[in-house]
């Protein structure tokens, strides 16, 4: 595993617009390991994976809006931690980022040497808030490092579509959530089906035993129209049964829907539930530095520039309101 390295000047951030288990079989798409790069912990597996939450994951331009000012907070920022005086004279702050390239959430862009994609922007537009000028060193990680890393010091922070829930909270310090884990449901970009309420009497595919299926049958019910469930084995995937004719769309994360939209191009995703957190995360031994961050993340989410970057990176508003985003925190 090597470290990719790139330099954080705040002024570059100012742009025109004013803006969950294990995963040891993921393949690195960055640059290739190094013999002198300091490996995180080896994949010993992770908490489980929320209802929703790609297990494997987690591209746009890196930063579409601007840093917000520090004075939006009437509150004041809290006090600057020593560790985080600690990463300045270091000289580099090392963010860790899925392993797997996920756009447009997050995605290795050899010409540029650096991680781009939704969490990308984030990473950088809370590190300039919190340290100002400083290199960034993104360190990969599959979903069974992630929590090792960041207990052993390898990585100072993590953005790695990591949902919060009770388990993980007993090993990291989450911030609040920037973007949320739900399920959808996917139909072929041909399809009828625009929205929810099309879905009715629709043959939907998931694979046999998920929850996922429960979700959005209670969905269906809540809305008053009945949906049909094929379940599929392990001898072909959900889109397999689309592909065959013998569904008419499929059950899967959100996550995996909209990467799936992005680099293939040939589904659309219809939103369905949104129930779990997504968020970066510290180490629970360094609460003041995860204070930091968070009240970073809320200043970049309530001044509007998250809204914007969603909507430059995605090419939609957010599924879900940044009340409901924040209450899953």
């Amino acid at each position: 595993m090597r470290r990719v390295v790139v330099g954080l000047v705040v002024g570059m951030l100012v742009l025109a617009a004013c803006g969950g288990g294990g995963d040891g079989s993921d393949t690195p798409t960055g640059p290739t390991a190094g013999p002198s790069d300091e490996a995180p912990a080896p994949d010993t597996g992770g908490p489980a994976v929320g209802v929703g939450e790609d297990p494997d994951a987690t591209g746009s331009p890196p930063v579409t809006g601007s840093t917000p000012p520090p004075g939006d907070d009437p509150a004041g920022p809290p006090d600057f931690p020593a560790f985080a005086r600690e990463i300045q004279q270091r000289g580099v702050v090392r963010v860790g980022v899925n392993v797997r390239d996920m756009p447009p959430f997050i995605s290795y862009a050899p010409d540029e040497d650096l991680y781009v994609g939704f969490e990308g922007t984030i990473a950088r537009l809370l590190i300039a808030g919190t340290l100002g000028p400083i290199d960034i060193e993104y360190v990969p990680l599959t979903g069974g490092q992630r929590f090792e890393a960041i207990t052993n010091g390898a990585v100072d922070l993590v953005l790695r579509m990591t949902a919060i829930t009770e388990e993980r909270r007993e090993l990291a310090f989450f911030t609040t959530p920037y973007l949320m884990a739900g399920v959808a449901v996917m139909v072929p970009v041909d399809s009828p089906i625009m929205e929810i309420t099309d879905l009715a009497d629709a043959r939907l595919a998931v694979t046999a035993g998920s929850e996922m299926r429960v979700v959005v049958g209670d969905k269906a019910k809540e809305l008053g129209f009945p949906i049909q469930s094929v379940q599929v084995g392990d001898d072909r995937t959900p889109w397999d049964a689309v592909v065959a004719g013998d569904a008419d769309g499929y059950i899967d994360s959100w996550a995996l829907g909209v990467n799936r939209a992005h680099t293939e191009g040939d589904v659309r995703v219809i939103p369905i539930a949104f129930s779990e957190g997504i968020a970066a995360f510290t180490s629970p031994l360094e609460i003041e530095w995860g204070t930091l961050l968070d009240h970073r993340l809320r200043i970049i989410i309530e001044s509007g520039v998250w809204a914007e970057d969603f909507q430059s990176t995605f090419g939609f508003p957010p599924p879900w309101t940044i009340e409901e985003m924040q209450d899953a925190g």
